[in-house]
């Protein structure tokens, strides 16, 4: 850490005003400003996934909250889908009470903006641990918690609460393993906490990123590596203890999805030219629909800018200043850049090849968390730097430093400008390119212009006054840098009873189709207008708008699906002269949308209700029985494929005389159900299969069947039947478990130290 060294007392009381409340204070202010709309209750965000998956996923945790179940299993989606193992449903992440408790519409956008404050005080007091400096800090805080990233990661709740989280991380991990004993519950505390939000990526990047930077500066303060080898690991145990409650499910449903080894051949990644847009935000970029710039081909992050006055303070550090930290962060910085362009570099498909399980990872782009995390820290170490040559006698050596770094920034950005004038992307607009440029170089000499007024003033208030312009250009330029990164609506978007269909699909009885044309279709039907194009969507069905009505649906946009549900859905999007009608039946379509009118539906009259009972089994080897369901000829209510190992525990042979009695109760943990029947008999349900559900016939537990590929099944008896399916997840429970162990380890531990240090 660097120390204030400087003698000038005037510098010493500049640097002791930016105390953590004046910047607490300072940062609440400007996210108010950014964000008033939504902070007031007036309006909400809804564009992108906000509105098609954020809200509606924290919808369907909160009615399991208020209904005392946990969200373990949504039936609302895919005939049924894990959800508390999805990771990113924050159903375990203790700050979710925020908007579980508070009206929904107004507190999941606020609970986004808290982590935006939590993010910036965490950069904060990581950055003033480095340098020892207040002011730097301060600069570091508000480029963490206003850069392009973090402004785009505002849609996903998780994704913004994971991201936040990463400062806190990497300084209670640096504080325990400096000091040992009872530092080392910080880093279990943040550590669980970002665990508990549910990035596995940006976690992951967070460890590693605090691994490095403790091997790099740890051992020139006497620490031994083994004793920072054994802290470390021993606080990622801790963590990974704390956290298997919801670990060891998602884990499991990894095991288990969609995604391979291939999975990640067309994900998206940032251009070869990525770097540039450090430099000029809109470089490369063109509008969408949504009135929001992307880069070519990657629609994951609408910016990751972190401001020109940040970005030049970074470069000064890593001209000047000489330590193993700077090279540390100026390398993940390079990595960053280089790993986030995906193919579009050799680094990332070299460690594909390497490493074939990286391929799990969705969007290369994401490594641009390391290039948002170093550049802030860089930046306090840049004027930390300056700070030291505040004295007369190094004032000429620094002016010179600031008019090269100038210089080399604004031909730079003027080259730029240049290439985008030579060599468009394809829909980019040169002219917009060249304001966004000229722009931020003008931003850039505004900034400059301050930081030298504010080193060769010498009174207080001028220079306090000085620092704070610095920092409100600083917050204005990521501001201005793109156009509304988080187009907002009235909070009425939110209001159930949108849909109106006739029939209604109801849960346990039908469900809605949305075609996969429709798609498409959707996204260039809309208007531009966000609060009315989510109407149209949420009347569309799409993607999981349908849970704000409680509608199921055959579709659900999630990050993981089991891999049996997956291969389903690819044989309902698989272009055909003739739809799977047989399929679509057996599961409970009744309404599909229309050909022309994508916004709007078509009954169907033949669906089938989620349990049926009395089909005839068909043995047939896997591979066979996709096929056979996406034929035309395929007949559920006759016939039910299962596989050939289940030959010596089915004892059907024909069709049975059998109903259902009752209407199933459903909820996200349990599904109850009379059956009748004059002899044996299959009940079959159109819900995906998952071994987690436990079927208990007459209160003796019946084994659970995989039928029609995908589907579930199971055998009753002749006579009449009280059949119960629950949820069981042994994995949460085993996780449940280890996570007490756990946390009473913790506890008695830092009770142990407690004492021992009173005595």
């Amino acid at each position: 850490m660097s120390q204030n060294n400087t003698n000038n007392p005037c510098e010493t009381e500049f640097d002791a005003w930016f105390t953590p409340l004046r910047f607490a204070l300072l940062l609440c202010a400007f996210i108010l400003a950014a964000f008033p709309g939504v902070i007031l209750g007036d309006e909400t965000f809804v564009a992108r996934d906000f509105g098609l998956f954020s809200y509606p996923v924290a919808l369907f945790q909160k009615n399991c909250f208020w209904q005392g179940e946990l969200p373990l299993w949504n039936p609302y989606h895919n005939c049924g889908i894990p959800f508390l193992a999805q990771f990113n449903t924050l159903s375990l992440y203790p700050l979710s009470l925020f908007y579980l408790l508070l009206p929904l519409s107004w507190s999941l956008g606020v609970f986004s903006l808290l982590h935006l404050f939590i993010a910036g005080m965490g950069m904060y007091v990581l950055a003033r641990e480095w340098t020892g400096r207040n002011f730097s800090a301060c600069l570091a805080g508000v480029a963490f918690a206003f850069n392009g990233l973090s402004l785009n990661l505002l849609m996903w709740p998780s994704h913004i609460a994971t991201y936040a989280w990463m400062p806190w991380v990497v300084w209670g991990i640096g504080l325990g393993l400096r000091h040992g004993g009872r530092m080392l519950l910080w880093g279990i505390l943040f550590g669980s906490l970002q665990m508990l939000a549910g990035g596995p990526e940006t976690i992951l990047l967070t460890w590693m990123m605090a691994g490095a930077l403790a091997l790099v500066s740890l051992g020139t303060e006497g620490v031994k590596i083994a004793v920072i080898t054994i802290r470390f690991f021993g606080m990622a145990t801790m963590v990974a203890g704390a956290c298997a409650i919801q670990l060891l499910p998602f884990l499991h449903l990894v095991a288990n999805c969609q995604r391979d080894a291939s999975y990640s051949t067309a994900d998206w990644a940032t251009p070869a030219s990525g770097w540039a847009n450090l430099f000029v935000p809109l470089f490369g970029c063109f509008l969408t629909r949504k009135g929001i710039y992307f880069q070519d081909l990657q629609y994951w992050t609408s910016s990751y800018f972190v401001g020109i006055a940040v970005l030049a303070m970074a470069a000064v550090a890593v001209w000047r200043v000489r330590s193993k930290k700077v090279g540390a962060l100026a390398g993940m910085v390079i990595l960053g850049l280089l790993l986030a362009a995906g193919k579009n570099c050799f680094l990332w498909p070299t460690l594909k090849s390497i490493f074939p399980f990286l391929a799990v990872m969705a969007h290369p782009v994401k490594f641009v968390f390391l290039v948002v995390f170093a550049v802030p820290l860089l930046a306090a170490m840049g004027v930390d730097e300056l700070l030291q040559h505040i004295r007369p006698e190094g004032q000429k050596r620094v002016n010179k430093l600031i008019t090269a770094v100038g210089v080399i920034f604004a031909i730079t950005i003027l080259l730029l400008i240049a290439w985008a004038r030579a060599f468009p992307k394809d829909m980019e607009v040169w002219a917009v390119t060249l304001n966004n440029g000229l722009v931020r170089m003008a931003i850039l000499l505004v900034s400059l212009a301050l930081i030298t007024a504010w080193r060769q003033t010498l009174g207080l208030k001028k220079r306090i006054t000085l620092g704070v312009i610095l920092l409100a250009v600083t917050w204005l330029d990521i501001r201005s840098h793109v156009p509304q990164q988080n187009p907002t609506a009235r909070r009425f978007v939110f209001t159930p009873g949108v849909v109106s269909l006739n029939p209604l699909p109801v849960l346990g009885k039908s469900r809605a189709f949305v075609r996969p044309d429709a798609t498409k279709k959707m996204l260039e039907g809309t208007s531009g207008n966000v609060g009315n194009d989510f109407l149209l969507y949420r009347q569309g069905l799409f993607l999981d708008s349908n849970q704000i009505d409680e509608i199921p649906t055959l579709w659900g946009f999630y990050s993981l699906y089991l891999r049996s549900d997956s291969e389903i859905q690819s044989v309902l999007t698989l272009p055909r002269e003739q739809e799977p009608t047989g399929l679509l039946d057996f599961m409970g379509v009744c309404q599909a949308t229309d050909a022309k009118d994508v916004f709007a539906f078509n009954p169907r009259t033949n669906f089938m209700p989620m349990f049926t009972v009395g089909q005839c089994p068909v043995f047939l080897e896997t591979t066979n029985i996709l096929m056979a369901m996406a034929g035309t000829d395929f007949q559920p209510r006759q016939f039910v494929y299962l596989e050939p190992e289940d030959k010596n525990i089915v004892t059907v042979s024909t069709n049975t005389e059998a109903r259902i009695a009752s209407e199933p109760h459903i909820s996200p943990q349990r599904i109850e159900l009379e059956v009748e029947a004059k002899q044996t008999s299959l009940v079959v349900a159109s819900q995906t299969y998952d071994p987690a559900w436990q079927v208990v016939v007459n209160g003796k537990i019946t084994t659970l069947l995989r039928a029609n590929h995908g589907f579930t099944a199971f055998q009753i008896p002749a006579g009449s039947s009280h059949v119960t399916l629950q949820y069981v997840d042994k994995w949460l429970v085993r996780g449940a478990w280890i996570s007490g162990v756990t946390i009473l380890v913790a506890g008695t531990g830092l009770g142990f130290t407690r004492r021992k240090q009173s005595l």
